[in-house]
């Protein structure tokens, strides 16, 4: 198995070795191949087949076996590689097949002699440069210090000797260093024609890809990165949250730009974000995309920029590059980077601002450490584990820091008024409660009070016989008595305390009256038309005229159909009527009844106290 179908986390556990034949050596390391000690330019898949003919040294490679290893999942034509052996063969002068032998019909054999070595983790090669010595082709610019280095380069800080200007140096250390310099001329000018001198981007001005060692000339910033920046602040916990917050909302800022114009970083991490702490407040400057990836190569043709560092077929996973402590799952788990990678390294190193530790990774439980619920939000949905559901926009999550302040008072107000309409709502249902009921009972004893005192008032000043006036008193007083009794009982039902806690609503309570009306009362029409009107008049109360006009039209049919009725009930009965009809705008019915009501008053008076108008 070879790199070209390994996970980044198998690539990283794997010891790097150094191979050496002849006068060619191999460093897995930095994927460099030197020939008599100078390094060599060579396509990746050339390396790759290197790589596995070196494995199987000695051996008959088959070219299946050799295009499975390098080209997994690929169908691949023999022309593309033979093509692939012949620049192997050119790079490190196998003219004459003494190095890799081609075995006709079968595949190829590598021939010399092998010796192979584990290399030390962790060292890179370093360039023989010193402080004085000069670029080359800048014979006007002295190296002054070495700022650091690694297997992606070696960065110098040099200064002008006559304007005393000063500049960094990014030199290649070997061939996978070239390729990312190269890489990164390509973006720097596209992103500086894209978009023009930002002070949030690095600058490059110049560049040497004519003369060992290679170089970029890029924008000294005397700050240094933001762990460098903030461990002369007593450490980054010591610098306050507001003035982290704002560093990290710079960043989203500056990636939102590059990835405007199709550039991913893929290498988001503090020490690629330089500041500049010669202002008030501390300003960023996004650096190194030797790692990025160009999303439209179209754009390069449309600015006329050559594709240094990029070929014809490479893609966006041509290289494994970053830091493993910001890589997202999809990355750890094989999968080719996207603009959803480069935010969720923005999402950890926000965490990381937050909590005040630029070592601390994203584990399990980190919510824990994040006491302000709106920046844990922040940082789940830059992080989430899904790219789909995360955050798509790094310009999104500049907004959400610098509104952070406002978003808390909005937050705040929200949870006060939802607590108001809770309290609110708490107590309007217990006043609706205790109002329906005092309604309701309220009603129901009006109702039976009004018609006990009528009929005693009635039974004093009856100016028929006093013996049938008697009579009918007691008829009456018994109906009222039962009446009475019959609306006390629908009370008891809709009494909180009788009914388990659980009021009865209004509606339900004179349905459950009527529902019960014509069995209790069904050889009792005087009792069962009071009760029809009683209760008919409650619906009026509750707002159903509909209700209301059928129950009394029924009352109001029973009285007078009954020989023993009192008209001065049946008149009661249609004044509610009359006022069912006006609340469904049958205005003319109502005033048919009303003056109807009045004639039977009328009757009760002196003529000279007419009533009709």
């Amino acid at each position: 198995m070879t790199i070209a179908n390994q996970s980044p986390q198998e690539v990283a556990a794997i010891p790097a070795r150094i191979w050496s034949f002849g006068d060619a050596r191999l460093d897995e390391r930095t994927w460099e191949l030197t020939v008599r000690g100078q390094p060599v330019r060579l396509h990746r898949k050339s390396l790759l087949v290197l790589q596995y003919l070196l494995q199987h040294s000695g051996e008959a490679v088959a070219k299946d076996e050799l295009a499975q290893a390098c080209w997994p999942r690929r169908i691949l034509s023999d022309t593309v590689l033979t093509s692939t052996l012949n620049r192997l063969r050119q790079a490190i002068g196998d003219d004459k097949q003494e190095i890799v032998k081609t075995i006709h019909g079968i595949g190829y054999l590598f021939k010399a002699a092998v010796r192979v070595e584990e290399a030390e983790p962790g060292v890179a090669p370093r360039l023989a440069l010193n402080a004085g010595d000069h670029p080359p082709l800048r014979s006007l610019w002295s190296l002054v210090e070495r700022l650091g280095g690694g297997g992606s380069g070696e960065l110098w800080l040099a200064r002008h000797d006559k304007t005393g200007d000063e500049r960094v140096y990014k030199f290649a250390v070997n061939a996978v260093a070239f390729k990312a310099i190269k890489r990164e001329i390509t973006l720097c000018r596209l992103l500086q024609q894209s978009v023009g001198e930002r002070t949030d981007l690095v600058r490059m001005f110049d560049w040497n890809l004519e003369q060992a060692p290679f170089f970029l000339e890029l924008e000294y910033v005397a700050g240094g990165d933001v762990c460098q920046w903030s461990q002369a602040q007593g450490g980054l916990a010591a610098v306050p949250l507001e003035t982290r917050l704002d560093i990290l909302a710079q960043c989203a800022e500056a990636l939102a730009v590059a990835h405007g114009v199709g550039v991913l970083h893929k290498d988001m991490k503090p020490s690629n974000v330089l500041i500049d702490a010669s202002g008030a407040t501390p300003r960023i400057k996004l650096a190194d995309f030797g790692s990025g990836v160009l999303l439209d190569a179209a754009r390069l043709e449309k600015l006329g920029i050559t594709r240094l560092g990029y070929t014809l077929t490479s893609g966006i996973s041509d290289n494994i590059s970053g830091t493993p402590l910001y890589w997202p799952p999809e990355v750890l788990a094989g999968q080719p980077a996207t603009v959803q990678a480069d935010i969720y390294a923005l999402g950890v190193m926000l965490y990381q601002v937050v909590v005040g530790d630029w070592k601390k990774p994203l584990a399990s439980g980190w919510e824990r450490e994040v006491p302000d619920a709106l920046l844990r939000e922040d940082i789940a949905a830059a992080v989430d584990g899904d790219p789909a559901r995360r955050l798509a926009d790094a310009a999104e999550l500049a907004r959400r820091l610098r509104c952070l302040e406002a978003r808390r008072e909005q937050r705040a107000e929200e949870e006060a008024q939802r607590e108001r309409a809770q309290r609110l709502q708490e107590q309007l249902v217990r006043s609706r409660l205790r109002r329906r009921w005092m309604m309701a009972a309220m009603a129901a004893l009006t109702l039976g009070l009004v018609a006990t005192l009528f009929l005693y008032w009635r039974l004093l000043d009856s100016e028929r016989g006093r013996e049938a006036a008697l009579v009918q008193a007691r008829n009456e007083a018994t109906a009222a008595e039962q009446i009475n009794d019959y609306l006390t009982s629908l009370f008891d039902v809709a009494n909180p305390e009788v009914a388990a806690g659980k009021p009865i609503e209004p509606r339900a309570l004179v349905d459950a009256g009527m529902r019960q009306l014509a069995e209790r009362f069904r050889d009792q029409p005087l009792q069962r038309a009071r009760l029809l009107g009683t209760l008919g008049s409650l619906y009026c109360k509750l707002s159903l005229p509909e209700d209301c006009r059928k129950n009394l039209e029924e009352a109001l049919a029973l009285e007078e159909a009954n020989s023993g009725a009192d008209p001065l009930i049946a008149a009661q009965q249609r004044y509610w009527l009359a006022q069912a009809h006006a609340g469904q705008g049958r205005w003319d019915d109502a005033e048919k009844l009303l003056r109807a009501a009045i004639a039977v008053l009328e009757t009760r008076l002196a003529p000279t106290d007419s009533l009709l108008v």
